[in-house]
């Protein structure tokens, strides 16, 4: 997904190989940790027919991946005492949306 952009499931599945029901229980996952969302679009004009896609959350993702190395670098200057601090502030969205704007 984070190379194919929005996909369908049926799209993941003919990607992938995987079977649906891990394709959709994986999506379930990203989606519950704010890694991933979705959209639905109405298929031309017809309201009952929706096309579900699902894309990756990249700022979201480097984000966790970045995470580590924050704390990393706060214990480094300040000492392992500000280790929860660090935790509690980057976890504050406020926060986490200044700092992604400066990165």
């Amino acid at each position: 997904m984070l190379q194919q952009g929005r996909l369908t499931v049926t799209q993941l599945i003919e990607k992938t190989s995987l079977p649906e029901k891990q394709i959709r229980t994986s999506l379930r996952v990203l989606i519950q940790q704010n890694l991933a969302n979705f959209t639905e679009e109405i298929v031309e004009g017809d309201a009952d027919n929706l096309t579900t896609y699902y894309q990756v959350l990249l700022n979201e993702l480097l984000w966790r991946l970045r995470y580590p190395r924050f704390l990393l670098v706060a214990r480094k200057i300040f000492g392992s005492d500000v280790r929860s601090f660090t935790i509690n502030t980057m976890t504050n969205d406020w926060f986490r949306e200044k700092l992604s704007v400066s990165c």
